[in-house]
């Protein structure tokens, strides 16, 4: 599984471009929504917070299952997201960090990291 991260400072649209990405993918032709979006605002995090999985087609990326997960300020948020990526089984999770509170980089670059069955590739994207 490749994880995509979108880092940035706090209020500077990491939510609002995902779901931008969101509502591209979900309408593009040959795509699947296959869970969500499902809101995580139970989870203590804001309205706008949400995951989703997505099989998606298309020319550059060929047939993927893609999650979309808007939170990941805290590594327990993190591995809340890793965890349904993973027991949906797909291809490529994108999430949020703040440069705050990195808590992506620390997840990824710490001895965090619980004994996957799948290789985890980090992308950080700033």
């Amino acid at each position: 599984m490749d994880i995509i991260v979108l880092e940035g400072p706090k209020s500077c649209g990491k939510t609002s471009s995902l779901g931008m990405l969101y509502a591209l993918m979900a309408n593009k032709a040959g795509t699947q929504i296959l869970k969500g979006p499902v809101s995580i605002h139970d989870k203590g995090e804001g309205p706008k917070d949400f995951f989703a999985v997505l099989d998606y087609t298309g020319k550059r990326l060929g047939n993927k299952k893609i999650a979309i997960f808007t939170s990941g300020d805290t590594i327990s948020l993190i591995e809340l997201g890793i965890n349904i990526a993973i027991d949906q089984q797909v291809d490529i999770l994108i999430a949020p960090n703040s440069t705050r509170k990195p808590a992506f980089v620390l997840y990824a670059s710490h001895t965090v990291l619980p004994p996957f069955s799948q290789t985890i590739n980090f992308k950080i994207i700033t």
